[in-house]
């Protein structure tokens, strides 16, 4: 059995609730990464990762480990997706409906300690009867989780609107809707309680393929292309492309470039390849979001744009100081900032406050050297973007580098 040692840190995006004998129950949406937590962890602040294990079990009648005794463990049919991370939760990527289950956190091998998680995923596919020249496409909308139940839930459709356009029965795990690939508006499936309140919801609209995700990092003044992948193939001109921008999927997009023109409010910044690639020049925090290329209504990318931005945090006091900030735009503002790291020159140090997306270092004054901060943002140990900045002479200015991402 081949074991991988792990202990990462974490981006969490979840719905969540507590159930009874003390259940933690959370929904996600497929495709994404589900991080569940191992609330017991917290009373004991000297644990380490070899007194933790988590066990799976989709059905009760057999469980097996996903990670034993801190590392994960090939006996989970879906191990090469699984981390564990510095507060003992586990994470799940690319968490699918086969993932939906019961999953158990215990402390040194006694389950009067244990922490239970019941994971339900919510899946959205869509499938055109009768080939692709068929002008109707059927999309499914399914709730997996422990038990296969959805007796004490419903699952409805809503069009843009917030009008229910479909619900299914009761006891019924899956609601199909039929559109016309023509209709562009956005429909919302969710999965709600027996008294109504929202599980999870996910969004969809006619043609557009959840599958084609890219997740990119820049930082603030640079520039960025944006791909818009498996188009070339359909035909030589991108006069039918449409670019939205999605700072949330609950709201209304902002255009881009329609029909394969861009739109004045960005024109100064951005421009129109011939791939129908999107590139956009002088990248701010305020261009981070959700990317959708579409064409004809039936192919899309979606682009996760995340910007990094360092620089002097003009709310601190004049103490004499100064205090650096170094901040994540992204499409989800509760990314863990303990996943920030700090370096003075090429030393490491400790950052002095931390919040959600946002880092702060304070330095001393120094006027007989310049010196240069280097900020980088990892997600699973790994550095996605870094960025600097320079403290020059007496003056103490600030001059932004240009500094190479780390692999």
């Amino acid at each position: 059995m081949i074991l991988t040692h792990l202990c990462f840190f974490i981006l969490i995006l979840q719905s969540q609730f507590h159930g009874i004998r003390g259940e933690s129950h959370v929904f996600f949406r497929a495709g994404l990464k589900a991080t569940l937590s191992c609330e017991k962890t917290s009373n004991y602040p000297d644990i380490t990762c070899s007194d933790v294990s988590w066990l799976f079990n989709s059905d009760s009648s057999h469980t097996v480990h996903g990670v034993r005794n801190g590392q994960v463990s090939e006996e989970h049919p879906g191990s090469s997706r699984l981390s564990m991370n510095s507060d003992f939760s586990l994470n799940i990527h690319n968490v699918s409906a086969e993932d939906a289950g019961r999953y158990i956190c215990r402390l040194w091998g006694r389950n009067d300690l244990d922490s239970v998680v019941l994971l339900g995923v919510l899946t959205i596919s869509a499938a055109p009867p009768g080939g692709s020249s068929n002008p109707d496409v059927t999309v499914q909308c399914s709730v997996s989780r422990h038990g296969m139940s959805c007796s004490q839930g419903r699952i409805l459709w809503l069009d843009q609107n917030r009008n229910t356009v479909s619900q299914n029965p009761p006891n019924n795990c899956v609601s199909t809707l039929t559109l016309k690939r023509q209709d562009n508006r956005r429909f919302t499936c969710q999965y709600l309680n027996a008294k109504g309140k929202e599980f999870i919801s996910a969004n969809y609209t006619p043609g557009v393929s959840p599958e084609k995700i890219v997740h990119l990092y820049t930082r603030a003044g640079d520039d960025v292309t944006l791909p818009c992948d498996g188009l070339r193939e359909q035909g030589p001109t991108c006069s039918d492309v449409i670019w939205q921008l999605y700072k949330d999927l609950s709201l209304d997009p902002i255009r881009k470039v329609t029909r394969g023109v861009v739109q004045d409010g960005g024109s100064s910044r951005l421009s129109l390849n011939s791939d129908c690639s999107l590139s956009l020049y002088d990248v701010t925090e305020d261009d981070s979001g959700v990317f959708h290329c579409e064409r004809q209504l039936t192919l899309s990318t979606a682009v996760f744009l995340s910007v990094l931005t360092v620089s002097v945090d003009p709310n601190h006091p004049p103490d004499g100081n100064i205090a650096l900030q170094c901040s994540l735009g992204s499409y989800d503002p509760r990314c863990e900032s303990r996943n920030f790291r700090w370096f003075d020159q090429s030393q490491m140090v400790d950052p002095v406050h931390r919040t959600n997306c946002v880092s702060y270092l304070t330095v001393e004054r120094e006027s007989r050297h310049d010196r240069t901060f280097t900020c980088q943002y990892l997600e699973n140990a790994e550095v996605k973007i870094s960025a600097e900045i320079r403290l020059k002479g007496n003056k103490q200015t600030v001059q932004p580098t240009t500094p190479v991402v780390l692999e």
